[in-house]
């Protein structure tokens, strides 16, 4: 009987308890939620990323099938960084000269998204040499010249920006071969042991000795190309459009970017051999004698010892590009794995019927990777479903999504710190094995379950998917038959299944497993870098990697000469290039009017918004000048106040304002590269005409300055450069 009291008693106080841990639980979830969903938000970098493939495809679309694509979590809009680690940013480059028929995709029958390529009716030109009647999947380990013109361009610019710290960056860029194409790493104020990097007093200013195997490789491309010389002239014109970008005395990281990028485009025009025997090409610039080509050197460095050579290394920020050569497959059907998929949705809850129908009609890619069973290195090719991936990543609900930020937290967390103590070097569950799974569940489970009442369960629900698939040791590809986990081992079974099994014990406590780090936080990341990475550095030379990137950026100027050369000419025999241009520019300008539109409801004055704004286009210029400057310039205009100046006092403010500008560091050289005083007048007026349409203003000064002809190319370049700085003096923010 007292046994029973006791126990009755007890029950209203565990009620109690248990009521307030589930309260806790609940609340300590929303706020990890929250933290989450602040880590996965798309940050300045990545809307960058999204802008320049809009501005690469678009000017791409003007010479052919050539096109790059932002992929991956960062592409889905599912990344999830911490404050040190950016993290990974994918980018696939399609080749625009090959394509593969379907019916030349043989299938392996035990990992059917690992396949080989029949190569026999395809262009020898393009295909090179085959190996058994196969491709050979040495020909999208990188992005060559065979495959592509105008986009390897891109790419070599990009990706030949290795530098050292300088007074005025604290970046750090190292670029690597991977396994397909090529990866990039961005630090900030990394911090190396020993001292292997030349300090900046060591830096030679003075020229430097070519590498003599590089100017022959050059030299050979160029004969190699048909120059043409309207191609030429527009080139010089996008220079000088370029050099108005210049800020003279600016030492910001990003304008120093874009100054030392004009340096570097006006020593390559100089080095361009105008006259020059030219040799055969295919009509896109590319040599037929392949043999030919191939003897030309192709520096390969070689690698370090690993083991010898790895140096630990600490930064406060990074972030990592990876650059996939891909191959576009075509055919009148589709492929028969997509036909099998879209009949298998048809019948499910997700995802909706239209997604499905536009996944069914994505393009498909292929690229070279190793099989992880049984691989032929030299003819495994891997189907990419990267464009469907994203598709289904960008259809999720709000509750779909949470969960799976949750998953991801999950594994760069709890898992990434057992497998660390474990003493283990690398994780072999992949994020994208998490994300197949959640696919899987999304596809198969009741839509109920996807509300923020049911996030628990629905995270139970895909780890009870994942604990089934490792004890079967079997997790088949979203799209494809084809076995995922047959490179897992039976202790990394083992290890995954105690993880999740320790996760579904305690779902919300695993959470904090991920490291949460608020801004500001001044604690520092760590990493052993790898010989190539240390040989890049080490190998930037006596001039911080100058002469490398001009080399590269010559290399750059031939690939595209290349693809002008393959686009359609007009009568006149000028290739595209304009239209690319202004499609670009047409996009900016698209941007910048939804910029205005959305902030029409700003309380920001006019003389604050053009201080701001003048601020962005002058960064020389401290936000304390620019706002005197704004001042200066709306008494200008208005006279300080509703009375009009006559022209004596107009005159008198404009020497005052000129004689103002000149005493700021690069002032001269700005009011000159105006048109001096007149210049001056001129783009004040503009700036301040409420009647202007600054976009149309600014589009029509462009389109006339590469179009005009030779003797009025000097005015319409200043008109231009006028109404650049009008535009950005009197655009509302």
């Amino acid at each position: 009987m007292f046994n029973y009291y006791a126990r009755k008693k007890a029950l209203p106080r565990q009620t109690c308890s248990r009521l307030v841990r589930r309260k806790m639980s609940t609340t300590l979830l929303s706020t990890y939620i929250q933290q989450l969903e602040e880590h996965a938000k798309p940050g300045t970098n990545d809307r960058r990323y999204m802008s320049y493939v809009k501005y690469i495809n678009a000017f791409l679309s003007c010479f052919g099938k050539e096109r790059a694509y932002l992929v991956g979590s960062t592409g889905e809009q599912l990344k999830l960084r911490r404050s040190q680690n950016d993290g990974d940013v994918d980018f696939l480059l399609c080749s625009g000269r090959l394509e593969i028929p379907i019916d030349n995709i043989e299938e392996r029958p035990d990992l059917r998204c690992y396949i080989k390529i029949r190569g026999d009716n395809l262009r020898p030109d393009l295909r090179g040499d085959l190996i058994d009647g196969y491709l050979s999947a040495d020909i999208l380990r990188d992005v060559r010249p065979e495959l592509f013109t105008i986009l390897r361009a891109i790419y070599t610019e990009v990706t030949s920006n290795d530098t050292i710290p300088r007074r005025e960056s604290r970046v750090t860029m190292i670029g690597v071969p991977m396994k397909v194409g090529l990866g990039t790493t961005e630090f900030r104020n990394l911090e190396i042991d020993g001292d292997i990097l030349p300090s900046q007093k060591s830096i030679k200013r003075h020229k430097l000795d070519r590498d003599a195997q590089v100017v022959a490789h050059l030299k050979k491309r160029w004969r190699s190309v048909q120059l043409n010389m309207s191609d030429m002239k527009t080139f010089q014109r996008i220079l000088k459009i370029v050099r108005m970008t210049k800020v003279p005395g600016s030492k910001g990281e990003n304008h120093g970017k874009i100054n030392k990028f004009a340096d570097l485009l006006e020593s390559v025009m100089q080095r361009i051999p105008l006259e020059q025997e030219q040799g055969p090409d295919d009509g896109v610039g590319h040599s037929i004698d392949k043999k030919e080509d191939e003897a030309d050197v192709k520096v390969e460095r070689q690698p370090m010892d690993v083991e010898d050579k790895k140096v630990k290394a600490t930064f406060s920020g990074m972030k990592t590009k990876d650059f996939v050569p891909a191959l576009r497959v075509v055919g009148d059907r589709k492929l028969n794995c997509l036909v099998d998929w879209r009949k298998r949705v048809e019948k499910a809850n997700w995802p909706p019927r239209n997604i499905a129908e536009e996944i069914f009609n994505t393009d498909i890619f292929l690229v070279a990777r190793d099989a992880p069973v049984n691989p032929d290195h030299q003819k495994d090719f891997c189907l990419s479903f990267n464009l469907a991936e994203m598709k289904l990543g960008q259809c999720l609900s709000t509750t779909q999504r949470r969960v799976y930020l949750i998953l991801k937290s999950y594994l760069s967390g709890i898992l990434q710190r057992v497998h660390m103590a474990l003493g283990m070097k690398e994780m072999k569950f992949k994020t994208y094995y998490l994300k197949t799974a959640f696919f899987w569940v999304c596809e198969r489970e009741d839509v109920t379950i996807w509300s923020d009442q049911n996030i628990i369960t629905a995270i139970k629900k895909v780890l009870h998917f994942l604990l089934l698939c490792l004890r079967e040791k079997k997790l088949s590809h979203y799209f494809v038959n084809s076995n995922l986990f047959a490179e897992l081992d039976e202790l990394n079974c083992d290890i995954l299944q105690n993880c999740i099994q320790e996760i579904l014990c305690e779902p919300v406590d695993c959470i904090g497993e991920f490291k949460f780090i608020k801004k500001g936080d001044n604690s520092r990341g760590e990493i052993w870098l790898t010989a190539n990475e240390v040989q890049s550095l080490t190998e930037l030379g006596d001039d911080g990697g100058r002469l490398k990137h001009l080399d590269k950026l010559e290399d750059a100027m031939i690939d595209m000469q290349r693809g002008f050369n393959g686009s359609t000419r007009d009568a006149h025999g000028r290739a595209p290039i304009k239209e690319a241009i202004l499609k670009v520019f047409d996009i900016f300008l698209e941007e910048e009017r939804q910029k205005q539109i959305t902030n029409k409801t700003s309380d920001m004055s006019l003389g604050g918004a053009a201080a701001t704004n003048l601020s962005q286009s002058m960064p020389g210029v401290n936000m304390s000048q620019t706002s005197a400057i704004t001042g200066l310039l709306n008494n200008f205009v208005t006279g300080g106040g509703s009375q009009s100046m006559n022209s004596r006092e107009a005159n008198e403010r404009m020497d005052f304002l000129v004689g103002l500008g000149s005493l700021f560091r690069g002032g001269p050289e700005i009011i000159a590269n105006l048109g001096g005083r007149e210049g001056v007048q001129n783009v004040l007026q503009q700036s301040t005409d409420q009647s202007v349409d600054y976009v149309l203003e600014l589009r029509t000064a462009l389109d006339k300055y590469l179009s005009c002809g030779d003797e009025d190319e000097e005015r319409q370049a200043l008109e231009l450069k006028q109404k650049v700085a009008a535009y950005f003096i009197g655009r509302q923010e």
